[in-house]
């Protein structure tokens, strides 16, 4: 038996048998069926059974041609055994042919994408008959060639519309499984000879194959390396909480101890007193004991889940920064699916932009700009109250290391995670594409975002991809002395100086923006050739002086939070008007590129000024948001931004903000089949992502970023009072 009978058989179990005369034989069936069917649509591949079945006959034909079509001799000796075992209707043969991809309903719909059963290929195991001396052991292998018609852009006018519009929204893949001996190269070369043979005009390219074996942990020496450290991490943390609970115990039994020997003994002297404790909490042991402490899940855990508020704080915040990360992490669960997901329905997925309601999350890029906002407005506010406590005086080194502490060492373990073990906890059809960015990129480029010079250097291959905002804010934060410290010694050189930075931001993206063609915002339509949309991203997306609208909006909110504490009076009729002023430029901001994605695109002038100034309009309605919340004047929006239940979310969105796209980055990659783009699907999308982040970012902020806070201010203490 052939494997094109094999693989006949196969295909009725998909609904799609086809039926070939008796008198011929199956290959000439095959090709006569194939041939009709690609006259008639020569550029959809004639994604029917039949087609597809001479294409895998074809691919199996090149690749036991051997050297003879430059395929190696193990691949040849291989795939001859594999046909040899298929006549013979061996099991494992059976199961390498029915994990191959096999076509399905709704070509027409877009569905070109032909998965097959990765797990299957991937578990089987070929047994090899006695009398095959020289033959090594195999498995499958599966591999994913993704195909591309050289049509779609030199002639679409030989295209028939239906073909053209299938492939110009989505590019046909066919999983293969070939035998573990095939290399990469070898898949390539058979597989394309295999396309030139049954139509014309066709390519295909392979990224990745993958076989069981080719991942094995205990191989990996970084891999045991980097999960040593985590242990020695995690038993110093252990250590640590055992210590704390461990004093707590002892604490307590000392001042049970203390009071009953008080009752029954004259007072110690006040002085002999005081002495005692300080020889008792000095030198090495309490710093030792405050390491500890500063280590422990106990002490974290309370700081995490603690809802206690100061007079001086600002609650609304809370509300905001979890508001905004959910938004984050609903539009990135929505945006990555379209990327890593295999959607069987491919065409209408394109429209979805042009939905009225769904405007909020095409536009979601502005979520980043709030979090530029806060950052900016609280630098400012604490960094000026700390100015005037200290009576003007500026310690610069503890203010940058403090923010390097902060941001970096959360960041760096979760590179190092991505860049080592991500690969072992990810298996799909595309899984290695899915986490090429936290995974190749980082290996090359981790020591870029050490540096926060991710967004500048080598941006087309940046580790953690949406850690350019990282950069960014450090980059503003690197610069916010020069205006901070001038505003609290005289207010006109501040503002003249503020108004340097807010006029050289606006006209600069401005200028970029109209003289390089560029869209206003990364736009989600065919209009916009992905070569513009790449530009826009490096030149203007990720570039601080681009960006630096909001951070300076919220600079001068907290200047003025500053001057004139939360004792502002205003008449109702100014209320009003500022909480209208600030809701209509605010959905003006938010829905102003609706006509854009409905095919109207705005001129150059409309795009450089939205470009320019949109951005910083959002922080100026977040502006008044926050300002009269605090004064007083928010009503019910106060009541609700202020909840004590988003306090703890909030102190997660840091962790959250870095973590999830790695973790939508595993779980899309392991999905083996096509899904359908409906609501009811991506909404199970969006809570089951965002459930898992914020479980990711409660473990990440317990066991690494709580810790090495605490440990900051145990070093910075000392550090502090030295300067």
């Amino acid at each position: 038996m052939r494997i094109a009978t094999i693989l006949v058989l196969c295909c009725c179990f998909y609904g799609e048998c086809t039926q070939f005369p008796e008198e011929k034989s199956t290959k000439e069936a095959l090709v006569n069926t194939s041939g009709a069917f690609i006259r008639n649509q020569p550029h959809l591949l004639s994604f029917s059974s039949s087609s597809i079945i001479q294409l895998y006959e074809e691919l199996f034909e090149s690749l036991q041609l051997g050297p003879a079509v430059n395929v190696s001799d193990q691949c040849a000796n291989s795939t001859y055994l594999l046909r040899y075992a298929v006549q013979r209707q061996e099991p494992w043969a059976l199961r390498m042919i029915d994990a191959l991809g096999k076509p399905s309903s709704g070509i027409l719909e877009g569905n070109v994408i032909f998965l097959g059963y990765y797990s299957e290929c991937l578990e089987t195991t070929a047994v090899l008959p006695g009398s095959t001396r020289g033959l090594r052991q195999f498995w499958g292998k599966y591999c994913l060639p993704t195909l591309s018609s050289k049509y779609t852009t030199s002639a679409p006018q030989e295209i028939p519309g239906p073909s053209y519009e299938i492939l110009t929204s989505n590019s046909p893949k066919i999983g293969l499984c070939v035998p573990s001996t095939c290399s990469l190269t070898d898949v390539s070369i058979g597989f394309n000879r295999a396309l030139q043979r049954v139509s014309r005009g066709w390519t295909a390219t392979i990224s990745h194959c993958y076989t069981k074996e080719a991942n094995r942990l205990s191989d990996d020496a970084a891999a045991v390396s980097v999960i040593t450290l985590f242990l020695v991490i995690i038993g110093l943390i252990i250590l640590g909480t055992t210590f704390d609970i461990f004093s707590n115990i002892v604490q307590q039994t000392d001042l049970w101890f203390r009071k009953t020997e008080e009752a029954v003994t004259p007072k110690m002297n006040t002085s002999s007193k005081v002495i005692c404790e300080q020889e008792e909490h000095s030198g090495f042991t309490h710093k030792v004991k405050q390491v500890m402490i500063a280590l422990s899940l106990k002490n974290n855990l309370q700081k995490i889940l603690s809802t206690s508020r100061t007079e001086e704080s600002i609650d609304v915040l809370h509300g905001i920064r979890f508001l905004t990360i959910i938004w984050i992490i609903t539009g990135h669960s929505c945006s990555f699916a379209l990327r890593w997901l295999f959607f069987r329905s491919s065409i209408g997925i394109g429209y979805i932009a042009q939905s009225l309601w769904l405007q909020p999350l095409v536009n979601g890029t502005l979520s980043v700009d709030t979090f530029f906002f806060i950052s900016g407005f609280l630098v400012t506010l604490l960094t000026l109250k700390q100015l005037k406590k200290s009576e003007g005086k500026f310690q610069l080194g503890v203010f940058y290391i403090h923010r390097y502490w902060r941001m970096t060492p959360l960041m760096m373990i979760i590179i190092v995670f991505s860049a080592v073990l991500l690969r072992y906890l990810v298996g799909g059809p595309e899984c290695l594409d899915t986490i090429q960015m936290y995974d190749s990129w980082c290996k090359k480029n981790w020591w870029l975002n050490a540096l926060y010079l991710q967004n500048f250097i080598n941006t087309d291959n940046m580790c953690l991809s949406h850690s350019w905002y990282t950069a960014v804010d450090f980059q503003f934060y690197l610069v916010s002395p020069l205006i901070i410290y001038p505003l609290y010694r005289d207010l006109r050189w501040g503002a003249l100086i503020w108004l340097f930075f807010f006029i050289a931001t606006s006209v600069l993206t401005g200028m970029i923006t109209a003289t390089q063609d560029l869209p206003p915002v990364p736009l989600l339509t065919k209009a916009i050739p992905e070569t513009v949309f790449n530009s826009y991203s490096s030149m203007v997306y990720i570039k601080p002086y681009c960006r630096m609208g909001p951070y300076l909006v919220g600079m001068a909110l907290g200047y003025i939070l500053f001057r004139t504490g939360r004792k502002v009076v205003l008449k109702t009729r100014y209320t009003v008007l500022g909480w209208s002023l600030a809701v209509v430029c605010n959905m003006l901001v938010l829905y102003g590129m609706w006509p854009a994605y409905e095919g109207k695109l705005p001129s150059n002038l409309t795009s450089a000024m939205y470009s320019a100034l949109a951005r910083t309009a959002w922080a100026v309605g977040l502006a008044w948001l926050t300002f009269a919340c605090t004064a007083g004047y928010g009503g019910f929006i106060t009541t609700f931004l202020s909840w004590k239940a988003f306090i703890p979310f909030s102190r997660l969105t840091y962790s959250a903000y870095l973590i999830h796209p790695v973790a939508m980055a595993a779980l899309y990659g392991v999905q083996e089949l096509t899904v359908d783009a409906t609501y009811s699907y991506m909404m199970y999308l969006i809570f089951g992502n965002l459930v898992f982040t914020f479980i990711l970012a409660f473990i990440s902020s317990l066991f690494f970023e709580f810790p090495f806070a605490g440990l900051e201010k145990v070093i910075l203490r000392k550090t502090s009072n030295r300067l």
